[in-house]
C-alpha cells in the first residue's frame, strides 16, 4: 500500500529553499510514503489523533496521517540543533 505525499506550505517552501541540502530528506519523507502504516520503525509519537512528529534526516518533522484519503500530510520540518 502506498500512501499519497503532501506539504503544507510551509514545508513545501523549506525542502525547496534548502535544496539540495535537503535532499535526503525529502527521498526519506517519500520512502515513509511507501511503508505499510506510514510511520517510521522509530521515534515516532502520537501528538494528537492523527498527527505525529518523529525525527528524519536531522529534522524534526510533524505530520498528519490520514488515513481515509491515504495521505500523509507533512506539516513541519525543522532541523534539529547541531550538538557536534
Amino acid at each position: 500500500m502506498q500512501w499519497a505525499i503532501a506539504y503544507s506550505q510551509e514545508a513545501d517552501n523549506y525542502l525547496v529553499d534548502n535544496y539540495p541540502y535537503t535532499k535526503d530528506l525529502d527521498l526519506a519523507l517519500i520512502a515513509l510514503g511507501l511503508t505499510p502504516e506510514g510511520i517510521p520503525a522509530t521515534s515516532a509519537h502520537q501528538l494528537e489523533p492523527g498527527v505525529l512528529m518523529c525525527e528524519i534526516e536531522r529534522h524534526t518533522v510533524v505530520y498528519a496521517r490520514i488515513p481515509e484519503q491515504q495521505t500523509l500530510r507533512f506539516l513541519v520540518l525543522k532541523p534539529r540543533a547541531s550538538m557536534d
